[in-house]
């Protein structure tokens, strides 16, 4: 959007920013043609119709290797009588997926929520529930979003989204916003998005009018991308190391870059400069930062992330043991699916068993026991040490053992496979066990992203949200800050 759109929106008071924020981005996805309520006419999901949930229990944790189908779809009751669980967690595990009991009596409904706020779900089923820990396994793949797990998601956050032991408590929450509710997915993801804007913003290098039915294979002319006539030039290969005012950045009326490229250091000047990059490097880039500014934008982790993407022959195995996804408490991926691709410009999802199709393996990797933050800096450590072999093998190995029943070989059926390993991830989240209870104007991230000088801070991680919606509102919301700041606003 240009100056005029921002015109459109002056500068709101606190109490009407947040509605204001819901806005911005739906504004924006509609101005670039993506009309998201029609995300389910190009779901490729009917070949999957006749598969459905399993878990896999790995001997590991459960003592054997056994795949049981129907996790959610058959009565819990069912379910554990195949799983290989001792008498005692296949007791309890029946108790607590059923209609529990109040395990707080005695308590009003708010000493219920204040004390769950304060313990994770792992406590809460322990020792309120009073669940066997021979149970405890179970869990080991189920928590939060953000890398969350049961023994890192508030006890209250779990119950809020209706995660089992909790029914018997009486408490009710409002509906809070479920992300599934504003999904689009296009074949390269967000990918999408970026080619529509540029399409708006350099038409040169995507030319015609792009729509979401259009834009996946849209041919980029990349070398139109950075030319002097254009209003607007994007740089590639060309990474900030530097931003600092001309002087002092009260009165200071540009702002000098360093950036690398090729191998050598170049600079420019500009009047206004935006940060939308990882938060906790902005310190590192703007040296002349508060000190109290640059303890802000360090003090979130990211969360470590693995999508792994397996391309295989053909998916008969999952067809035989009558499976379209896989939950592996404990297991190296903690889950794993078929993805039937969406069939949308250009692109058509599967639709027989004998096409070759993608397995997604997710790990999320993570240390029982330590706080959160640490498990995510210990996760970005593994990602970054170790090779491609080290995960390969992860890979078929994991997959030999939950498809063996199926005639899976990993050997002949694996044709390729991509390792997509974030070490830096989704935007930090806090939660009311490992962060400090403070006014939302004190919250790290709302610090650190105070404008400074002619620099504003955006990305996901400045509204402390890993969703897209967020990238475009902090973007919004920085652009802003610069507006007003000029008297343009």
């Amino acid at each position: 959007m240009g100056q005029g759109a921002y015109r459109q929106f002056p500068a709101l008071d606190a109490d009407t920013r947040e509605t204001y924020d819901l806005v911005i981005a739906k504004r924006l996805i509609e101005e670039l043609g993506v009309q998201v309520e029609r995300n389910a006419e190009f779901q490729n999901r009917g070949a999957l119709a006749n598969l459905g949930p399993s878990m896999f229990f790995g001997k590991e944790h459960f003592g054997e290797d056994r795949l049981v189908a129907g996790n959610g779809r058959l009565p819990w009751p069912e379910f554990f009588a195949k799983a290989p669980l001792s008498d005692a967690a296949r007791k309890d595990l029946i108790r607590i997926y059923g209609k529990n009991a109040d395990y707080m009596p005695g308590m009003t409904a708010e000493q219920k929520i204040a004390t769950l706020a304060t313990i994770n779900w792992q406590d809460y089923l322990l020792q309120f529930a009073k669940m066997t820990p021979e149970a405890l396994p179970f869990f080991l793949a189920q928590g939060g979003r953000n890398n969350k797990r049961v023994d890192t998601t508030p006890a209250l956050e779990a119950a809020k989204r209706g995660s089992v032991g909790f029914n018997g408590l009486g408490l009710t929450f409002e509906e809070e916003f479920r992300e599934s509710s504003y999904t689009f997915h296009f074949p390269d993801g967000s990918a999408s998005i970026a080619r529509l804007l540029v399409n708006r913003l350099i038409p040169a290098a995507l030319p015609g009018k792009q729509t979401m039915e259009t834009i996946v294979q849209a041919p980029m002319s990349y070398e139109r991308l950075d030319e002097a006539k254009s209003d607007v030039r994007i740089r590639l290969r060309s990474t900030v190391v530097r931003a600092e005012h001309d002087g002092d950045p009260r009165h200071a009326e540009m702002v000098r870059i360093a950036y690398r490229r090729d191998g050598k250091i170049h600079g420019v000047r500009g009047r206004h400069v935006v940060l939308a990059c990882y938060n906790a490097l902005i310190p590192s880039l703007v040296p002349e930062l508060p000190a109290r500014q640059k303890d802000a934008l360090a003090y979130s982790v990211k969360v470590p992330m693995m999508y792994n993407n397996v391309l295989i022959r053909r998916w008969t195995a999952f067809q035989k043991l009558g499976v379209s996804n896989i939950s592996a408490p404990g297991m190296y991926h903690t889950s794993c699916g078929l993805d039937p691709g969406t069939s949308i410009g250009g692109y058509r999802g599967v639709t027989t068993a004998d096409e070759p199709i993608v397995v997604r393996m997710v790990r999320n990797p993570n240390t029982p026991g330590l706080p959160r933050r640490e498990q995510n800096r210990r996760g970005q450590q593994e990602l970054l040490s170790m090779s491609f072999e080290q995960f390969e093998l992860e890979i078929r190995r994991q997959l030999g053992r939950m498809l063996a029943g199926g005639g899976f070989d990993p050997a002949t059926d694996i044709v390729g496979i991509t390792v997509n390993r974030w070490p830096h991830g989704y935007s930090y989240t806090y939660d009311t066990l490992g962060d400090p209870d403070v006014a939302p104007e004190d919250r790290p991230h709302v610090i650190g992203r105070r404008r400074f000088g002619r620099i504003a801070i955006a990305n996901s991680d400045a509204g402390a949200a890993a969703f897209t919606n967020q990238a475009i509102d902090e973007a919004h919301r920085a652009v802003e800050e610069l507006f007003v700041a000029e008297g343009l606003a």
